[in-house]
């Protein structure tokens, strides 16, 4: 996970961008990923997020410079967060009403 980085998450997008999805799931995917990075770099998984300032690609050019991780790699990172608990937003800790609501 400490190897994706900034142009690793452009080749994924732009491999997913010219397989034809639209841009509504590419904007999920975006969304998914913006609350794993997060998750991950609050405990300690991962030092930056690198989808702290990501746009979604419009062009669906890919870069054969470098192969992205595989989908079944980040699928694998996202299942362990949710079995670990984890869950998204910046209000999660309210819902669950344990105190630490952000004022």
């Amino acid at each position: 996970m400490r190897d994706i980085d900034e142009a690793t998450l452009d080749r994924l997008f732009g491999r997913m961008r010219s397989a034809g999805l639209s841009g509504s799931s590419l904007n999920q995917a975006k969304s998914l990923y913006m609350s794993f990075f997060r998750w991950a770099r609050k405990r300690g998984l991962t030092l930056r997020n690198p989808m702290a300032e990501f746009q979604v690609p419009t062009s669906s050019y890919v870069s054969p410079a470098r192969i992205p991780p595989e989908v079944e790699a980040l699928t694998a990172l996202l299942a362990a967060a949710v079995e670990s608990g984890a869950r998204g937003g910046p209000h999660a800790r309210a819902r669950r009403g344990d105190g630490d609501a952000p004022q």
